[in-house]
């Protein structure tokens, strides 16, 4: 489909158009339901009021790191710079273990 059109255009349509399309439609689908009378399905909203005023920091004390709400939270304690910090101060802990025993 691209294969023919300059490199702007591609880009346009691929960052400016189709995503306009992606949002406009539905909300066009949406304001001309409500215009019919039409009853819409309710979604819930994913930023639940609790979650909000749940938010806290986390200090990563290994890493000394400080994290904000508990998705950067998770995210870094699944990262691979995290895990090699764990990893290194294990082995750090077994090499003074392994000299105080002599």
């Amino acid at each position: 489909m691209f294969g023919t059109q300059p490199r702007q255009c591609v880009w346009i349509h691929t960052r400016v158009v189709t995503p306009t399309w992606q949002v406009l439609g539905p909300a066009v689908q949406e304001v001309e339901a409500m215009l019919a009378g039409v009853e819409q399905p309710t979604v819930p909203a994913d930023n639940d009021a609790a979650a909000v005023f749940a938010w806290q920091k986390h200090h990563c004390s290994e890493c000394d790191r400080t994290l904000n709400g508990e998705h950067e939270w998770a995210a870094h304690l699944k990262s691979r710079g995290h895990r090699k910090k764990l990893h290194m101060l294990r082995k750090r802990k077994a090499q003074q273990q392994a000299v105080s025993c002599e």
